[in-house]
């Protein structure tokens, strides 16, 4: 890992401060020399050379586009020790991925917002460049006058139509490219074989929760949110948000089909779409917005907090390009004095003396009466409720009158005991519920595994209809990996075996 401090040069450039940083990158304010301007600089922390190589595919990649809705990488620097450098337009806000925590967007900022990333993405695949990593984390504000502008960035998983494979750059099967959550569902089988619509439908993903506040799929159950993904499942947006325009819902329905065929065939597609052909307007992206949106999105800046703004688990290869930030002169508010001690006036103290007095008081005589002897009275017949006794005083005392000593009360008869309880009848028996079918697939590792039919139908291990099912496994815990094809037949239970070192399974 490369070793860079505060205060040092690298090439041309000061770094003064540190906006953002990950597992595999740091991204740091720094100043030109000599020009004085100011700049991201991002370190990779990458000593594997194949990674080093791929990392000089996101710099030439990223390179090419010259798009106000696409970050500008304009120059790639060497380390003493090799690592590389991306020198990058500094962007003046926090990620999208920040702002969408506070909840929803308003309608016409979240539109600005899908417009910018709509024209960025359509000026990278005019490039030849597919994403395959664009997420909300990804998706940088610049925040300006009055209004934001949406900037993709963080290329790092980059497909590029005429890379060279011979460099060692290219994808891998089972490669762990993408985020759970956001990638197309192709994409995780084989991320080989996608082309634009793959970011097609991570731009659904982003479009569906700038309006809901809320994924479409989750996040932090990889295999699940592939599962719901391939088959569609998710609460519908017009639920969620009624008040959505109805060319709002198509646009997501379509850019989130399961299906690649049945989504937009291009960014310019999902566009017009979006904006129904005849509201599209060169200044829908500059929406103002309200202050307290602005307010909120300047308090998320990475400059601000000094932390990344995105806390989900890393599952690209790639670090997110954090954005950079500007300080913009704000009027310091007078903070309130905090108010003196109240002092407590005679009659407070007085009132708690007395308080205290009673209280000694109460406990005293209570103390007293329960020393006192208790008089053993008469055995009296029960009475229904108590009442208060009144002592009569006669005018002339009577002559006092024989006293006849107390004959015995009889002893009342004993209550009746209550007749012993029968024995309860047994319950009858039900009868036992049918035994679960064999399982016929049985999977004698650790490693999670799923089916998946002919027709697109997922199994785990279990009891598994019969058929030919293609077995991906999740050696990593993130990403499916094609393994093997099988068959499931129920009068031959299928065993599988798989071993998370080798990358491999194989049936018994």
């Amino acid at each position: 890992m490369p070793v860079a401090k505060l205060g040092d040069q690298v090439d041309r450039y000061v770094l003064e401060s540190v906006l953002g940083h990950g597992g595999m990158a740091t991204v740091y304010l720094a100043r030109h020399v000599e020009l004085r301007s100011t700049h991201a600089i991002k370190i990779l922390h990458l000593a594997n050379e194949t990674l080093r190589a791929r990392a000089l595919l996101e710099a030439r990649s990223q390179a090419t586009i010259r798009h106000p809705n696409v970050v500008a990488v304009t120059d790639l620097l060497r380390l003493s020790d090799g690592a590389p450098a991306l020198v990058m337009e500094l962007i003046d806000g926090p990620s999208l991925a920040a702002l969408l925590k506070r909840g929803p967007l308003p309608i016409e900022v979240a539109e600005g917002i899908a417009v910018g990333i709509l024209r960025g993405l359509g000026a990278a695949h005019k490039a030849g460049l597919i994403h395959r990593d664009l997420k909300a984390t990804n998706v940088l504000l610049d925040i300006r006058q009055g209004y934001a502008v949406a900037k993709i960035a963080d290329f790092g998983l980059v497909k590029a139509a005429s890379a060279d494979q011979s460099e060692g750059a290219g994808t891998r099967s089972g490669a762990l490219l993408g985020t759970p959550g956001a990638m197309a569902p192709e994409q995780a089988r084989d991320p080989r074989e996608v082309d634009d619509r793959a970011d097609l439908f991570s731009a659904g993903v982003i479009l569906y929760h700038m309006v809901t506040g809320e994924p479409p799929y989750p996040t932090h159950d990889a295999i699940e949110s592939y599962l719901r993904a391939n088959e569609g499942r998710r609460a519908p947006v017009a639920t969620l948000r009624p008040e959505l325009p109805r060319r709002w819902v198509d646009t997501i329905n379509a850019a989130l089909d399961p299906d690649p065929s049945m989504r937009p065939e291009s960014a310019d597609a999902m566009l017009r779409l979006l904006l129904s052909d005849g509201e599209a307007s060169s200044t829908v992206e500059l929406t103002g917005w309200s202050a307290e949106l602005l307010d909120t999105a300047w308090s998320l800046r990475p400059s601000a907090s000094l932390r990344p703004d995105d806390d989900s688990p890393a599952s690209s290869i790639s670090a997110p390009s954090l954005a950079p930030q500007h300080e913009r002169p704000r009027p310091a508010e007078p903070q309130p004095a905090p108010p003196p001690p109240k002092e407590r006036g005679l009659g407070e103290r007085t009132w708690q003396l007395a308080t205290a007095l009673a209280l000694l008081v109460t406990v005293t005589l209570l103390v007293t009466q329960e020393r006192a002897p208790t008089p053993v009275a008469a055995p009296a017949p029960p009475v229904e409720a108590p009442a208060e006794p009144t002592i009569v005083q006669p005018e002339e005392a009577p002559p006092p009158a024989p006293v006849e000593a107390p004959k015995p009360r009889p002893k009342a008869d004993p209550a009746p005991k209550p007749p012993a309880p029968k024995p309860a009848e047994p319950a009858p028996v039900e009868p036992a519920a049918p035994a679960a079918p064999p399982p016929t697939v049985v999977v004698e590792s650790p490693v999670r595994v799923i089916l998946e039919s002919q027709e697109g139908k997922m199994y785990t291990a279990g009891a598994v209809p019969n058929g030919e099912y293609t077995v991906y496994a999740y050696f990593d815990g993130t990403m499916p990996t094609r393994v093997l094809t099988v068959t499931v037949d129920e009068k031959r239970p299928l065993r599988l075996v798989c071993d998370d070192a080798l990358k491999v399974c194989a049936r018994r």
